[in-house]
């Protein structure tokens, strides 16, 4: 099909101007990651290694408020648009922002590791490498969205 004045073709499929379903897809992950591990660092920082028990229901809450926000969210952004196919460049883009996202999580190990060598506590190592897992994530989808943007 043609656009009568442009005589251009015109692709149904074709995402707009804005964002596509993969782009907003991933700034839900991206938002929801940060907003839910903020709360948690932030709050197990305050009860310390004292009490594993509060520490665990916390972790444990965690994880559920993510996996329902995200759902609900990718829930409703597939009402409103149909997701796009896959084609090469999306995975080229999710193969680069792995690979940035690998760095950043090796950086986190050895991190944990080093404070096993300086005889950290287990909440301690336990913590970072969450911390090393969390930042990882947050780098891919950020890279994602860059690449996206750039065009890459």
């Amino acid at each position: 099909m043609f656009d009568i004045m442009s005589n251009e073709p015109v692709i149904a499929d074709e995402p707009g101007p804005g964002l596509t379903y993969r782009e907003k897809t991933l700034w839900v992950t991206g938002g929801s990651t940060l907003a839910v591990y903020a709360y948690y660092f932030c709050r197990v920082l305050a009860i310390g290694d004292g009490d594993p028990a509060r520490v665990g229901v916390l972790f444990g809450s965690a994880i559920v408020v993510l996996i329902i926000v995200q759902i609900a969210a990718n829930i409703v952004l597939a009402a409103q648009r149909r997701p796009e196919r896959t084609d090469e460049r999306d995975r080229r883009v999710a193969v680069k922002a792995a690979r940035n996202a690998y760095y950043v999580l090796m950086t986190g190990v050895w991190g944990a590791v080093g404070l096993i060598a300086v005889a950290a506590t287990p909440f301690w190592v336990a913590h970072a490498a969450l911390l090393g897992l969390v930042v990882a994530e947050l780098t891919r989808c950020g890279s994602q969205l860059v690449y996206y943007r750039r065009g890459a």
